[in-house]
């Protein structure tokens, strides 16, 4: 049998194992915990199991010592300097340490320590850097006793090339595989069958392994397979052809690995220019940088791929051509590398510090002072999801859009988070909960003992957390702007202001102090403050952006930005919970439904209004809040037998309930509050449920456009009535129900709400980076 019909059969066989192997490695990542949580600089947003390199070390592995068994020593085209076993040995040492990582999280230095240990018996077992020579075959450099040592730093410099790119679905795998056929390519030309055999192993696996890997990725190859692949891709260019015996052969494997080989020397290059140690993480890579410029993570990858190919394309012909081939190969290979360091800014530091004062770029316009588009963004906010208020929904879309754009980012929340949240997985790796004083009774002296705590909590755990590019808080509560303020200062970063409600206009709208007291003048002194300190300040409705811009001089109000609230469209994807249409009979009677706050803001008096006019109609209440007790003295004090308070719900509960509801009751307490937009309006309209709006301003523009309720004045009650009636009587169409869920979806989501965010924060850097992103342009912002 021809010796490359085996290295046809070994590939075969390989991928056939990786391919059926690989679910079976998911099992065993899910059982012992080696499952990688989204957030930080991952881009993935589901947890995901990353023990794939099983897989791909039993598709290599497998294949090889059957070869090896069958065809014997001499037959493996190896010389008798060199011991199989124990280049088999160092490859299980490499995998075992990758193994230990994944499910552990081994020490750097502990898992550098296996990696150099493999690399040693790999040297002892013959694999060797031998001496160099000349074009023309004389030896220009006698390795000597530097022989091992260099092996050592070869080894070890392949095994973590390829543990740096792997940052997205399928890259590191398609790398390797491309690099693996440029090799087999040399071994070919050569006939060298030991490099071909093993790069067959390689090519095969990863193929197989990609099965599962590519985008959207079911699961990631993990330590164990990165630093067993990249030890295995050096090992094979040592025993084969490539063994570097002569100057132009040194540049061969270097090349065919252009992509991650380059990648990983601008990491070198951004840490020495930050002053930082070469293993702190960042998210200057070439494929995050790739997503910095719009491009979706497929495109991405198969961007690298042809990238990749082109490297291992030269690195062929680098290997056995004439002089001037070579060095024109080798010339256009610079020309991309360099192309891709300029294009893509790989030698930048990530982190706007890292900026010596008045120094720029090494690429590119130079910058003045500090400027930089950021990178290291923390978001510091009461509540994120697992919860499930307004403030928790908003920012946690927000957050996903800048992971998207590839910002490290990390979150800031209180631990009450967690409270009244009935289901969730494993929280994200860049969620930080601090602790708050929790609240029984909502008085005045409780709700400023929790935002103080909130306050004091946030600093302490930012402290542990390093600096930022970029601080964005949002109110309220107000008091959190303080710890913003604090920690944007001490880290000369941009403080991004969010502003949900206006502060302290909205508690004189509530009646819950006077302009005049001190309550008022402590929170407008902190809210003038913050408006002050702020780069950039975003808000949701235009009455809002009008309401702030007139608190601020002239010259600042343009700094003040619309980043809309709206409905979160994984909420319309949501599965019904038909355990709630059966428990509260929604079609056989529909209700008119209440979901939300039971708070002071809501003006629920208006509520039971209603039930006692339509006694024959029932009224359901979902929530919990301050003004719950006294709801419920209210309704037995009347004797409404049609008014029932349910307690609180989930999102997948509240569709339903909007989906089979009679209409939704939607309210302000005032007409003064009309820059107020609440989520439940968006998310009733969204689902195609009509509206009973007791509200003025933006919310009744908002149902204006859906064309799905009526409204009137909170403090009406006869039109109140009025328009309850009118949305009961009336027969809504499915076609009506369609267009109000069209017109959420195009002009209120919340996804394009953290566009129009993240494109705002750029834009404030574009000022002085002038770095203009696709979203800007279009967006027609550039």
């Amino acid at each position: 049998m021809s010796n490359w019909v085996v290295v046809a059969l070994v590939a075969i066989v390989a991928c056939l194992i990786a391919l059926f192997c690989t679910p079976l490695s998911m099992k065993l990542a899910l059982k012992v915990g080696a499952v990688d949580a989204p957030g930080g600089r991952h881009i993935h947003e589901n947890p995901t199991p990353r023990m794939g390199g099983v897989a791909i070390f039993l598709g290599v592995m497998i294949p090889l010592c059957i070869a090896f068994l069958l065809m014997g020593k001499q037959s493996f085209g190896v010389s008798n300097k060199i011991s199989l076993v124990g280049l088999f040995l160092s490859l299980v040492v490499v995998f075992v340490a990758g193994c230990i990582d994944d499910t552990r999280q081994l020490n750097p230095k502990v898992k550098l320590a296996f990696q150099v240990i493999a690399a040693i018996i790999a040297a002892a077992s013959g694999a060797l850097v031998d001496d160099i020579r000349s074009y023309g075959g004389q030896v220009v450099f006698e390795m000597g006793a530097l022989s091992w040592p260099a092996t050592v730093v070869y080894l070890v410099a392949f095994c973590n090339i390829i543990n740096l790119i792997d940052g997205l679905d399928g890259l590191s795998a398609g790398i390797v595989c491309i690099a693996s056929l440029g090799l087999i390519g040399v071994s070919w030309q050569t006939g060298n069958l030991a490099s071909a055999l093993i790069c067959a192993g390689l090519a095969g696996s990863t193929l197989g392994f990609l099965r599962w890997n590519f985008h959207p990725a079911k699961t990631f190859m993990g330590d164990s397979g990165s630093l067993f692949l990249g030890f295995a891709l050096g090992l094979a260019s040592l025993v084969g052809t490539m063994k570097v015996s002569t100057i132009t052969s040194i540049a061969v494997p270097i090349i065919i690995a252009g992509v991650p080989v380059l990648d990983t020397l601008a990491a070198i290059i951004r840490r020495l220019r930050g002053h930082v140690s070469f293993d702190t993480p960042d998210a200057g890579h070439i494929h995050h940088s790739l997503l910095k410029l719009g491009y979706d993570q497929k495109h991405v990858v198969l961007t690298i791929y042809a990238v990749s190919s082109i490297f291992a394309f030269t690195g062929v012909l680098i290997a056995n051509s004439g002089f001037a081939l070579r060095l024109a190969c080798v010339a256009a290979d610079f020309v991309v590398a360099l192309w891709l360091v300029w294009k893509l800014e790989l030698f930048e530091p990530v982190l706007m510090r890292l900026y010596p004062q008045g120094h720029g770029k090494l690429f590119g316009r130079p910058l003045p002072g500090s400027g930089q588009v950021p990178q290291r963004v923390l978001i510091v906010c009461e509540h994120f999801p697992p919860a499930l208020d307004a403030c928790a929904k908003r920012m946690g879309v927000m957050a996903k859009e800048l992971l998207k754009r590839g910002y490290d980012v990390h979150v800031l929340a209180s631990e009450t988070s967690l409270d009244n949240a009935k289901e969730y997985s494993e929280l994200p790796s860049y969620l930080h909960l601090y602790p708050a004083f929790r609240m029984g009774k909502k008085t005045v002296i409780n709700r400023l003992r929790n935002n103080l705590s909130e306050k004091n909590g946030s600093l302490r755990i930012a402290a542990t957390l390093g600096r930022f590019d970029v601080v964005v808080v949002t109110s309220p509560p107000l008091l959190l702007a303080l710890s913003g303020m604090t920690i944007a200062r001490k880290a000369h970063a941009r403080l991004v202001f969010d502003v949900r409600d206006i502060w302290p206009e909205v508690a004189y709208q509530m009646g819950s102090f006077t302009e005049g007291s001190i309550y008022g003048k402590v929170f407008r002194a902190i809210a003038d403050r913050a408006y002050k300190a702020a780069s950039l300040i975003t808000t949701v409705t235009p009455t809002k952006v009008a309401a702030i811009k007139s608190l601020l001089p002239t010259a600042s109000a343009d700094k003040v930005v619309l980043a809309q609230n709206g409905l979160d469209l994984d909420f319309l994807d949501l599965a019904e919970r038909e355990e709630l249409v059966a428990q509260y009979e929604l079609d056989q009677d529909p209700p008119c439904v209440y979901i939300g706050n039971l708070g002071l803001a809501q003006g629920l008096s208006s509520l039971l209004d209603m039930a006692s006019r339509f006694p024959h109609i029932r009224f359901l209440l979902f929530g919990s809040g301050a003004e719950e007790q006294l709801l419920r003295d209210r309704i037995g004090k009347k004797g409404l037998t049609n008014v029932c308070l349910c307690g609180r719900v989930d999102d997948r509960g509240a569709k339903t309930l909007l989906r089979h509801a009679r209409c939704a009751f939607v309210s302000l307490k005032n007409s003064d509050m009309v820059d107020s937009i609440p989520t439940k309006l968006y998310e009733a309209l969204g689902c195609g449920c009509p509206v009973v709006l007791a509200a003025a301003g933006d919310s009744v523009d908002v149902l204006n456009d859906c064309e799905l309720g009526f409204a009137a004045a909170p403090e009406n009650l006869d039109a109140i009535a009025q328009a309850f009636s009118d949305v009961v009587s009336c027969e809504w169409t499915r076609e009506e129900r369609l267009h109000s869920e069209l017109v959420v979806r195009d002009r209120y989501s919340r996804q394009a709400a953290a566009i129009s965010f993240a494109d705002a924060i750029e834009m404030l850097f574009s000022e002085t980076s002038e770095r203009v992103t696709p979203h800007m342009v279009e967006k027609g912002m550039a």
